[in-house]
């Protein structure tokens, strides 16, 4: 199926990701692999990107091409879990570019946040209440990187605007990241 046949939402949802010319069988619907690590051809080859699962397989492949042609992205990646997802988007944060958060977000996050961002890598975090959206704007700085919101919190569930955060941190600096 070509990809202007995969211009509505509900083909692209079920097709993206699933073209069966690039699979090494002839299945129709792309089988799930199962397998943790995949033989290597002693020969450079398109087929050698997999070699562990944790880096890629097949069906990821497949999920991250769906949710990428979802939305209108060029690349899409997933993670194994939230904590891998949150670190990996922080390495976008350099030293001495700032991180602005809310006082209530995830143990983990925090920990991340305290032991390993700030001593090591010398990026400077505030922390602010989030439903309080002067409070967000006062605390912008022109270091600042990225704006990252949970909302819900966990784990007291409170929920922000986060339109109106977005508007308030574009209207200061629209190169902010807000995550």
């Amino acid at each position: 199926m070509s990809s202007d046949q995969l211009d509505h939402f509900g083909t692209l949802s079920i097709h993206a990701g699933q073209s069966t010319e690039k699979w090494d069988s002839n299945q129709i619907i792309l089988p799930i692999s199962l397998s943790t690590t995949f033989k290597l051809s002693p020969y450079e080859s398109k087929k050698d990107y997999y070699y562990y699962s944790e880096s890629g397989n097949p069906t990821r492949t497949a999920l991250e091409e769906n949710l990428a042609a979802l939305e209108n992205a060029k690349y899409c990646r997933v993670f194994p879990t939230g904590m891998s997802a949150i670190f990996a988007i922080t390495t976008l944060v350099k030293t001495g570019e700032h991180i602005l958060t809310d006082v209530d977000i995830y143990s983990d996050t925090i920990s991340l946040i305290n032991k390993i961002l700030q001593p090591t890598y010398g990026i400077e975090i505030t922390y602010v209440d989030f439903t309080d959206i002067d409070a967000i704007k006062k605390e912008l700085k022109l270091n600042t990187k990225m704006v990252f919101i949970e909302t819900p919190t966990n784990p007291t569930m409170k929920i922000f605007d986060i339109d109106e955060i977005n508007k308030a941190v574009k209207n200061f600096n629209k190169d902010i990241l807000v995550v």
